[in-house]
């Protein structure tokens, strides 16, 4: 019986992760989005591109 010792790591080990998929794998329930989550929406999608994007997207836009 001493001998199967060495598959106790590897019971526990696979023990843990089907804990770990079942818990990640869960069904979540869907939240309705806030006002507050639709003004920062709103106030990241009209922020100034960088620079170096700005000139990209222009040289895209022209050719």
């Amino acid at each position: 019986m001493e001998i199967l010792l060495w598959l106790v790591p590897a019971a526990v080990t696979t023990g843990l992760a089907t804990l770990y998929v079942s818990w990640i794998g869960r069904e979540r329930t869907e939240r309705e989005p806030t006002e507050a989550d639709h003004e920062r929406f709103a106030a990241a999608i009209t922020k100034p591109l960088p620079p170096r994007v700005q000139r990209t997207e222009q040289t895209r836009r022209a050719s």
